[in-house]
């Protein structure tokens, strides 16, 4: 769907010759979705319930759909099953979660235990960990380029914007709470820092994906 609020569409709407217009490439519909699934698989087999699992759990965007798929291809050729069954799908594909990631940064320092239900809700969905780290890390990181632009007095959210090279919205809604993201800096890096301890424990083996969703928590109710 495009952002009809970008420069950049603003731009080629008024620019563009009428004859040519604008291309917008809506979601496809879920027979499309399994027809793209279908050309995406070729090379293994997906009955009609196992798909529509599959798309149960990726949902409708593509990047996400392409991207569990090639784990599922990789998985066949690795056991030399070509036919994909459910139990196939629960153990490799991640969910994509329509979380409000925006709603949890909102209420982080204003309400610590709606923000703590948020997250148990993530892990009551199947939520893939490693996006939500991944949400996590990219928000905490802007808090912190944001407050070091403020403390060296640059302030215009435009200036920002072009520095960060990050949408508008992003700055701007960081901008807002400023006040409230000031007084808990310290909070913020620390939360940054021990994300990054997280995230290598687990890679090193050190602590169990199953720790996650116990560690997040203690760190939200500690910031």
């Amino acid at each position: 769907k495009p952002d009809k609020r970008t420069k950049l569409y603003s731009f080629l709407k008024k620019e563009l010759d009428p004859k040519t217009g604008i291309k917008e490439f809506w979601p496809l519909r879920t027979s499309e979705l399994k027809q793209f699934v279908r050309q995406k698989s070729w090379n293994i087999t997906l009955s009609e319930s196992v798909l529509d699992l599959f798309l149960t759990k990726t949902w409708s965007w593509l990047f996400h759909i392409k991207n569990e798929l090639d784990k599922l291809i990789d998985w066949a050729e690795t056991t030399q099953n070509f036919e994909i069954a459910e139990k196939d799908v629960e153990l490799i594909t991640f969910w994509l979660s329509d979380i409000n990631n925006f709603e949890f940064f909102d209420i982080l320092f204003v309400d610590k235990n709606k923000a703590l239900k948020l997250i148990a809700g993530l892990q009551e969905e199947g939520a893939a960990w490693n996006s939500i780290l991944w949400t996590l890390y990219r928000w905490i990181k802007i808090w912190i380029f944001v407050l070091d632009c403020f403390e060296q007095n640059i302030k215009d959210s435009k200036i920002i914007t072009s520095m960060l090279k990050v949408h508008p919205f992003v700055v701007s809604k960081t901008v807002k709470n400023i006040d409230v993201l000031s007084r808990n800096k310290n909070g913020i890096i620390s939360l940054y820092k021990w994300l990054i301890e997280l995230d290598s424990d687990m890679k090193n083996g050190k602590k169990s994906e199953l720790n996650f969703w116990f560690d997040v928590k203690k760190l939200v109710y500690n910031i």
